[in-house]
């Protein structure tokens, strides 16, 4: 069973890469999860929740509809996958949480396709308008999204292949840990078209064991009295309502509405802006397994020296981002002073209602940011602070060698996800909004907060309430005039600003500042390195394309 006072961190992604075109949405719980209670609570969810008559969750242009989750488990043809497992012990949460879904599934022939599909999308102009081209070509998305369906008029079962479940739920524990790991996964044309938001709650408050606490989904016995006396076998055979006909007036005012917003942003905005953004470089690594597994048995072997047992673990994070800095100190040693603060990210609207007790920051407050406004929601969107450590110099990293910096980096991590030292979070807040600016990348990849570290030289402290607001940083479509390697990192005026643009009367600098992520390829494949940094860090020619360390 569960154990009492543990947290849950959603984080959200939708896996562009397969053809399927799934939304898969990660939980990091803190504790040891039974997976039968989890199936049970799921169980819970679709007979209770998702009563016979079906809920209103969705609205199409051409009118309501019923969405139906079926209440029968056919073995043959599942509604709901349910599988767990158990990770063995050297295997961090961090390491297998940075995987992309299904990465396997992906139709590519060779290494080399996968490879040159990933160039296509990190690196381009206009890639995220390829991937938006490719994905309609699947079977799944021409059923979901043909106009000849009109509005869903059947179970979105039968609109899924015969093999694919309406749900997947998958449970990772890890004992090493103490921490589960729970992925909920949809097909393209369930999340599509449907409020599954609602789902999301749902299923956590059945978890929890408070299935009466969502009051976006009622069951049969909440209903309105008049379809309470409806006979249910009746219900049954009723379709979904018919669409409206007619011409309506809400629809003019909607057109006016968006006309107005994308005249706003596109045309007022930029001339009200009188400063220019800061330019960034942006490059993806591969690193082969086999010199990742060699930075490692170089550190395990050179242990003893910096105090720590031979078998002490390290990430592949540690690895490869002491690698970067190593490679950072080395080129750049003019333009890189002061102190280098490590921060690592979490989600802020979980964490939120305990952050701002001791930053002193009212979650309620008119002024305070609509995200902010519901911070303690089960279901919430991502937000990113990180804690400070503050300890390491560039001097340090020039000297140190590269395998007692993953061990400094490794301890910095433990260190940082203390919840005691979360008075610290102001420090870096601002810093870690800005950095997280990385062109492009966010939107193409289901990218895990916790393993993004950010590197900051220095900045000038904004307000931490403006710098919680996670939607200041405004991203501008790449103009193809423009070299592929640089990109506009904008941010909206009132908010962050002075972190990324000189401040012309002053005369003072900008902040440098580098974003490096890694996920896992595959088991025992590689790793790969996104970097993202600030134009003036990194001169030599070498970051701004992709680099497979196999031929350097």
């Amino acid at each position: 069973m569960m154990k009492d006072g543990y947290t849950t961190e959603p984080f959200t992604g939708v896996d562009v890469m397969t053809k399927q075109y799934l939304l898969d949405t990660r939980m990091i719980i803190t504790g040891s999860l039974d997976p039968e209670h989890l199936l049970e609570g799921l169980h819970n969810l679709i007979n209770q929740k998702w009563p016979i008559m079906g809920s209103r969750v969705a609205s199409l242009p051409q009118g309501q509809f019923e969405f139906r989750i079926p209440t029968v488990f056919d073995e043959d043809c599942p509604s709901v996958l349910f599988e767990a497992y158990d990770i063995p012990e050297h295997i961090a949460l961090s390491d297998c949480f940075t995987r992309l879904p299904d990465f396997d599934s992906m139709k590519f022939k060779t290494d080399n396709d996968l490879l040159a599909f990933e160039w296509d999308m990190w690196i381009k102009p206009g890639a995220q308008e390829k991937m938006i081209r490719r994905i309609p070509q699947s079977k799944l998305a021409k059923q979901c999204s043909a106009k000849k369906y009109g509005p869903i008029r059947t179970l979105f079962k039968q609109l899924v292949d015969n093999n694919s479940p309406l749900l997947t739920v998958l449970v990772y524990r890890f004992p090493n840990s103490n921490e589960t790991v729970v992925r909920i996964i949809l097909p393209h044309c369930i999340f599509d078209a449907s409020n599954i938001g609602a789902l999301f709650r749902a299923w956590s408050d059945s978890v929890n064991g408070r299935l009466d606490n969502v009051p976006t989904v009622l069951t049969f016995s909440q209903a309105p009295e008049s379809i309470r006396k409806i006979d249910k076998a009746d219900i049954t055979k009723r379709g979904p309502p018919a669409p409206p006909t007619g011409y309506r007036y809400a629809d003019t005012f909607k057109i006016i509405t968006i006309l107005f917003m994308l005249v706003w942003r596109w045309l007022i905005l930029p001339i009200l802006r009188f400063k220019r953004p800061s330019m960034m470089l942006s490059s993806i690594i591969y690193v082969p397994d086999d010199i990742l597994q060699g930075w490692r048995r170089e550190a395990q072997a050179n242990a003893s020296a910096n105090g720590k047992p031979a078998d002490t673990f390290l990430s592949d994070n540690d690895l490869t981002i002491s690698w970067i800095l190593e490679r950072a100190a080395r080129k750049c040693t003019n333009v890189l002073d002061g102190k280098l603060s490590l921060g690592l990210a979490f989600n802020i609207r979980t964490q939120a209602p305990e952050l701002a007790e001791k930053l002193g920051i009212d979650l309620q407050g008119p002024s305070r940011s609509k995200a902010l406004a519901n911070a303690k929601s089960i279901y919430p969107h991502n937000g990113i602070i990180a804690l400070d450590g503050g300890t390491f110099s560039w001097q340090d990293i020039k000297t140190w060698p590269k395998w007692a910096l993953a061990y400094k980096i490794r301890d910095e991590v433990t260190e940082m996800r203390k919840k005691e030292n979360a008075s610290k979070a102001s420090q870096v807040m601002a810093g870690i909004q800005h950095n997280h600016v990385t062109p492009k990348m966010p939107m193409l990849l289901p990218m895990d907060p916790k393993s993004l570290y950010c590197l900051t030289t220095s900045w000038r402290q904004a307000d931490p309430t403006s710098a919680i607001d996670f939607s200041a940083a405004v991203l501008p479509t790449p103009n193809p005039k423009t070299p592929p390697t640089q990109w506009a990192a904008s941010i909206k005026p009132g908010k962050v600003s002075d972190l990324s643009i000189t401040d012309e009367q002053s005369g003072n600098k900008p902040p440098l500042f580098m974003t490096i992520f890694s996920f896992v390829v595959r088991p025992g494949k590689g790793i790969f390195i996104g970097v993202a940094c600030d134009g003036n860090l990194l001169k030599d020619g070498v970051f701004g394309r992709y680099i497979d360390l196999r031929k350097v």
